[in-house]
């Protein structure tokens, strides 16, 4: 879009001794979304059911993400690539702040249809015992994948402004808002590749979400018929838009950056040896005691699931081994002592630690599903008595696992935000230790459950690839990937 237009003849009178905003054009955006993974928008209100109930809209009861948390995605977002104040305006928290308007204007999405809401109950393990901890049983209110909203954006094209002479920047004002619509392009571009989560706990599989369609309307306000059309704009019933199509980028006519700096990427795909039983709370009485976790897919379909919080958690316990044992080793790590909070959290649990701030986890770790294999199988189980050798009194256990197939898979998909060599070293030993089964997912590990099998490796940094698989016990590795993957390795150990 081109933003010539014509100075008024009374442009000093206009903005003597005033600061108001030239605003010349509007661009009007609006995406289809659809949520590729369970989605915690969460109400805040503790005196539900659910320990977390999600936020509706109180007409129609439809699920609702507030404007300000999709403003607060995608800025965060677009920090990854460049100064954010210059598109989402500037905080006066400081002397050399400006305190500048958002020029982007985000609005409440509310979802297509009245939702069915998912149950997904969770707990917190101890890192010593490795047994559920006192009191931190919890369950979310979740949206299911495959619900969608409309969103819309409203970017607001204007004249730059001379604070010194209180005075328009006419020249200026081409190459002014032409950043300003890279950076809304950029930012969205977040949102249709995939790389955006909202709400609650989306560092652990929760939030995934995409744009499958854009629609463009520009309106240039220096035309007066222009300018009525975009008073008249009908959201439920707009007008034909000058762009229509899946690419932000191609309907701006814009070229994006594809991933942010400093961004690493983890793919790995693993088979499952025997079984794995991650529990779910049962809701049918006539159901054995203990069944898998499942998680519903936006076509319907149903599959057992390891949720992010799974992998987080014996990932961060392990990582904190691997640490423990270089030092015991005599061996002088170069990782910083905090590299368990940096990497992956930080929350205060108890008085003395609520100064300190919380860092959220630079670790993304997805939800896997566990694609074909059987669950058909229900396995029965007692407890024996260890004085008679008899059976235990009331300690007879029925369990439904997930059970294992030659062609079952199981995918961990994880990325790093700006990650460093350390970061990389200490998660490439962990996936080595899940790699050979020496590291186990899920409950019940004493009696062989969640052993995994290492199939394939694949690791992006940058315009940087790596990958190794291993077939019928044989691991094919090139040399450049081992290189590069030991360095890693070795700048961790201080070798």
């Amino acid at each position: 879009m081109a933003f010539d237009f014509a100075v008024p003849a009374n442009a000093q009178l206009l903005y003597q001794e005033r600061e108001t905003r030239y605003i010349i054009a509007r661009t009007l955006i609006h995406g289809r979304l659809e949520l590729q993974a369970p989605t915690l928008i969460s109400n805040g209100a503790s005196d539900l059911p659910t320990d977390m109930a999600l936020l509706r809209d109180l007409v129609e009861a439809r699920a609702l993400i507030p404007g300000s948390s999709i403003a607060g995605a995608l800025r965060a977002y677009l920090k990854n690539f460049a100064d954010e104040r210059a598109l989402f305006g500037d905080r006066l928290d400081s002397d050399d702040s400006t305190g500048d308007q958002s020029a982007l204007l985000v609005s409440d999405a509310i979802s297509t249809t009245i939702v069915l809401s998912m149950v997904r109950d969770g707990v917190q393990i101890d890192g010593t015992t490795r047994t559920a901890s006192d009191g931190a049983k919890y369950d979310l209110e979740l949206l299911p994948a495959g619900t969608c909203f409309d969103l819309y954006f409203e970017l607001l094209h204007e004249v730059p402004f001379d604070q010194q002479a209180k005075f328009p920047k006419w020249q200026e004002s081409t190459e002014y808002n032409q950043k300003r619509l890279k950076l809304l392009a950029q930012a969205l571009y977040g949102l249709e590749a995939g790389q955006i989560a909202l709400g609650m706990r989306k560092q652990r599989g929760l939030g995934l979400c995409q744009v499958t369609n854009w629609q463009i309307w520009h309106y240039r306000l220096t035309e007066p018929d222009q300018m009525l059309q975009w008073l008249l704009f009908d959201r439920e019933q707009p007008p034909v838009p000058s762009y229509a199509g899946p690419n932000i980028g191609e309907g701006l006519g814009l070229k994006l950056d594809r991933l942010p700096p400093s961004q690493c990427q983890i793919q790995v795909e693993f088979g499952l040896e025997q079984s794995l039983l991650i529990r779910s709370a049962r809701s049918n009485p006539y159901a054995p005691d203990d069944t898998y976790l499942e998680t519903r897919l936006a076509d319907g379909s149903r599959y057992p699931v390891i949720p992010g919080t799974s992998w987080a958690g014996i990932m961060r316990h392990r990582a904190a081994k691997i640490l423990a044992t270089l030092k015991n080793q005599a061996q002088q790590p170069t990782a910083p002592d905090d590299l368990i909070k940096e990497l992956f959290g930080y929350v205060a649990t108890d008085d003395q630690a609520r100064n300190s701030k919380a860092q959220m986890s630079r670790v993304r770790i997805h939800d896997s599903l566990i694609k074909q294999a059987s669950t058909d199988y229900i396995q029965t189980r007692i407890a024996v008595d260890r004085f008679t050798g008899g059976p235990y009194p009331s300690a007879l256990l029925a369990e439904q696992p997930v059970w294992g197939l030659q062609e079952t898979q199981i995918t961990l998909d994880l990325t790093i935000n700006k990650a460093t060599d350390h970061d990389i070293g200490l998660l490439l030993l962990v996936i080595k230790d899940l790699w050979l089964g020496d590291l186990t997912v899920g409950g019940e590990q004493s009696i062989g459950r969640g052993v995994l099998a290492g199939r394939s490796f694949k690791l992006w940094i940058g315009n940087e690839a790596y990958h190794f698989h291993q077939v019928e016990g044989q691991l094919t590795i090139d040399s450049p990937s081992a290189d590069r993957l030991q360095m890693y390795v070795d700048v961790l150990r201080g070798v």
